[in-house]
């Protein structure tokens, strides 16, 4: 048995893959993008409606604080799905409400970030009589764009710009308040559902999904995980809690004083742990921030590199143990190896 999990690059041209799979009894998972007009058997994504809405609300907010304005809408890629729905969701939320002064969309096929920029450059000398006071953006690189000609054309304050996929760079941009939210989508659920879906489907089992998406082919069982919004204020119980982000990433260069004013860089605690070294990457960061009492062996209140490698290298013994320890329970034949009947007895339970 095979189960195709399909994350589309081009979702309006992908019908077909969908078709050969299933003339083939080959159940199709849409990942993150969906497919529209084939015979899907699963969604599994975020709800990119209610992100829209999300963006929508934060902007909506913002630009009330700052009184009488007017903003700039920039759309992604009609070939993509998810940027229509996007689109929708802060539609929703902001029309009637707010004068948009100017709108763009990215003709695509992809997000070419170039395109909206050279956008940009044309329109801002045209708005010097008009006040702008929001940017509708629906993705962090577009943000990226966006906040560039801003800035080169001159325009301060900076108007409230939204963002979404909380990536390095968006995020240091909030924290610095050149951007006025993110989204953070954590897609290790995202990842883990469609692997859940998949395995069930391996396994001869249809599961109950949560909701159905109408992909013009039908209603496709679908799994919809809920975005999470990112602003200066809920980065450290966010994307620093969950890990999706490392402090010493977000930290790094010209960003350490943003960090510091957010109490994300602790004397003698952020400078050593977010260095170059064996405090830096997947163990890292904002992990050993959160951890810092159990590292600090001494108790000195700081973190040496011999304590950070030595709490490292007993987590990494740790982990490798339990890995043994599974193999060995899932190895039914004793032969030393632990088979797949024996891993999946053990996922049974």
């Amino acid at each position: 048995t095979r189960v195709l999990v399909l994350n589309a690059v081009d979702p309006a041209n992908a019908g077909p893959l969908v078709t050969m799979a299933r003339e083939r009894k080959v159940p199709v998972i849409a990942y993150d993008r969906l497919v529209s007009g084939a015979p899907l058997d699963y969604y599994v994504s975020f709800d990119n409606y209610n992100a829209g809405k999300l963006q929508g609300q934060a902007l909506l907010d913002a630009v009330r604080a700052r009184g009488d304005g007017e903003l700039l809408w920039v759309d992604g890629p009609a070939s993509d799905v998810n940027a229509g729905a996007f689109a929708a969701g802060a539609h929703e939320i902001l029309d009637g409400k707010v004068t948009v002064a100017a709108r763009f969309q990215i003709p695509g096929p992809g997000w070419n970030v170039e395109q909206v920029r050279t956008w940009l450059r044309a329109t801002l000398p045209t708005m010097r009589s008009r006040k702008i006071i929001g940017v509708y953006s629906p993705i962090d690189p577009v943000s990226a764009g966006v906040v560039a000609e801003l800035q080169a054309a001159g325009i301060s304050p900076l108007p409230a710009v939204t963002g979404q996929d909380s990536d390095v760079a968006g995020l240091q941009r909030v924290m610095a308040g050149q951007q006025l939210m993110t989204l953070y989508k954590p897609f290790r659920l995202e990842a883990t559902k469609a692997a859940e879906v998949a395995f069930d489907l391996l396994r001869g089992r249809k599961p109950a999904a949560d909701t159905t998406v109408d992909n013009k082919a039908g209603a496709v069982p679908s799994y919809l995980l809920q975005p999470v919004p990112v602003t200066r204020d809920t980065i450290k119980a966010t994307v620093l809690k969950d890990g999706f982000v490392s402090t010493a990433a977000l930290c790094a260069g010209d960003y350490a004083d943003d960090c510091r004013a957010l109490g994300l860089g602790r004397a003698g605690r952020w400078d050593l742990v977010a260095g170059p070294g064996p405090g830096a990457g997947p163990m890292g960061g904002s992990f050993l921030l959160d951890r810092f009492d159990e590292v600090d062996t001494d108790k000195s209140g700081q973190l040496s590199r011999d304590e950070v490698t030595a709490w490292t290298a007993a987590r990494q013994q740790e982990m490798r143990q339990r890995i043994e320890d599974h193999i060995k329970a899932a190895d039914t034949n004793g032969d030393g190896i632990g088979d797949f009947a024996g891993i999946s007895e053990r996922l049974d339970h």
